[in-house]
């Protein structure tokens, strides 16, 4: 299917219908069953499931922007998900790699997708609160995603899990500055919710589109894990059993400013300041 013809066929309201059904599958069977009731938009349902794989096989840059398309790096095989090789059967589409088309067609999935909210009848529930995990965030940027209070976009396409550990591991380990969101999406209840037509399920992921509303922030640092100088050893040794710990916007920013003129721009990379949680909201 070509990429006009898919934006014509496969309006909003069918992607929504496709995405909700093909993700409450448990199995084969249950595949089979749901291609035979809807054997008139099976081409679509293979748009969709190679969308998804594109996305979370490692091609999501290339999906967001389609143009960046490398074939070295994003002529991915098809079969790297469950759903695709289930589908092979159906289909003479799933054979080869995928080429830029491709990309251009998942990006029009994936962002229709991912900004929608809730269909009639739907548990709201099921990805009321999100996690979504940063790292490796330069000082600058990390103060402008924890202010309280700010209102910004995350793109049209992010990454975000209904489980909190899976958060944990789209972190680095290294990075001096990272950031783990919690999202309140229960007002919104945006987001494409992908696990059975993903090649990562058990990451639980929410392919999330919009903008969010900072509501409060903790951040820690525990000077027995933190490698500072001098003075910034100093400045831990002022707080209760040498871990610096606030909820408070403008001391964070001084204690930000401290640690990055005793480490320097060029190392501001290489040692790990511990975890800033923040709260948020899923706004329109």
């Amino acid at each position: 299917m070509k990429l006009e013809q898919l934006k014509t066929k496969a309006t909003p309201e069918i992607l929504l219908k496709i995405s909700k059904q093909i993700e409450s599958l448990k199995s084969k069977d249950d595949l089979n069953k749901y291609i035979e009731k809807n054997k008139n938009i099976l081409d679509i349902i293979v748009e969709y499931a190679k969308a998804v794989m594109l996305f979370t096989e490692g091609g999501f840059a290339a999906v967001k922007d389609p143009e960046s398309f490398n074939p070295k790096r994003d002529g991915i095989t098809w079969r790297q998900s469950n759903l695709i090789q289930m589908l092979g059967e159906y289909s003479s589409e799933l054979s080869g790699s995928a080429g830029k088309e491709d990309y251009q067609k998942a990006n029009y999935i994936i962002l229709t997708l991912a900004k929608r909210n809730s269909l009639p009848g739907e548990k709201k529930e099921e990805h009321a609160l999100l996690y979504r995990g940063l790292g490796w965030v330069p000082p600058g940027v990390f103060l402008n995603l924890v202010m309280p209070g700010k209102t910004y976009s995350i793109g049209n396409s992010a990454s975000c899990s209904v489980d909190k550990e899976i958060a944990f591991n789209w972190i680095s380990r290294k990075g001096r500055w990272k950031v783990i969101y919690i999202l309140n999406n229960k007002k919104q209840h945006r987001g494409m919710r992908v696990g059975f037509s993903s090649a990562n399920p058990q990451e639980e992921e929410v392919i999330l589109a919009g903008n969010i509303k900072i509501k409060s922030f903790i951040h820690e640092t525990d000077r027995s894990k933190a490698k500072l100088g001098f003075k910034g050893q100093k400045l831990l040794k002022k707080f209760s059993g040498g871990v610096f710990k606030t909820t408070n916007f403008e001391e964070l920013v001084k204690f930000v400013e401290t640690v990055e003129s005793q480490l320097g721009a060029s190392k501001s990379q290489q040692n790990d300041m511990g975890i800033t949680y923040v709260y948020a909201e899923v706004i329109e």
